[in-house]
Order: structure tokens, then sequence, then C-alpha cells
């Protein structure tokens, strides 16, 4: 499903950025 791809592309994303703090 697209749908879940983009959803588990997000999460991926939010969890990249948590543990790289914006500078």
């Amino acid at each position: 499903d697209l749908n879940e791809l983009m959803k588990e592309v997000q999460e991926a994303r939010r969890i990249k950025m948590l543990h790289q703090p914006s500078k």
C-alpha cells in the first residue's frame, strides 16, 4: 500500500530528526 509506505517514511524521518537535533 502506498499510504502505508508513506506513513513508514514519515515515521522514519521523525525518528531521524529526533535523533539529530536541528542546529
